[in-house]
This record gives structure tokens, sequence and C-alpha cells, in this order.
């Protein structure tokens, strides 16, 4: 288990989240903070850079290998250091 790794209790939200959702998500143009980001890129590059290298790292992982855990992870730690969409778009407008 890597040290940022959610316990399996946390990751309950997204258990009703399907792989083809995920991957819809994946293929979209916009990040989960409401802004544009690239077609098969997870998030947008500001939400990128918010998180730790290592789970930047892990969003590289192949779907059915590792990578609902690592958004689920991801998805966690943006939420927790900003609670609300609209409070995330703001803070990372004032962190340019």
């Amino acid at each position: 288990m890597q040290p940022w790794a959610l316990p399996r209790h946390s990751t309950r939200r997204f258990q009703n989240v399907t792989t083809r959702e995920l991957i819809q998500e994946l293929a979209g143009n916009i990040c989960r903070c409401k802004t544009p980001k690239r077609p098969s890129q997870t998030l947008c590059g500001k939400c990128y850079r918010a998180l730790p290298r290592e789970m930047q790292l892990a969003l590289y992982r192949r779907v059915g290998k590792g990578y609902e855990e690592a958004y689920a992870a991801a998805a966690a730690h943006l939420d927790a250091h900003y609670h609300a969409a609209g409070e995330f778009a703001r803070a990372l407008k004032v962190a340019r």
C-alpha cells in the first residue's frame, strides 16, 4: 500500500462509479473542477499539479490495473484540500 493510498472504507463513495463512467470521464474534455482538460488526461493541468508526485504517477496506471484506486485517491486528496468545486476553482486561480 502506498503511503498516500486511501483505506478501503474511504473509497465507498466511488464504488458506485463504474469503469465505463471513469473511461468516459477520462475521454471527456471537462475536469472535475469544471475547467477544460485534454481528452485522455484525468485532470486539468492545475489539478494535476496540485497532487503529490506519487499520486500524479499513479494516474498513469491502466484501467483495471490500479487506475480506479489512483483516481479515487486523487479525487479524495483534491476534495480534502478544496471542499467544493467552486472553492476549488477559485483557489487554483489564486495559485497562478
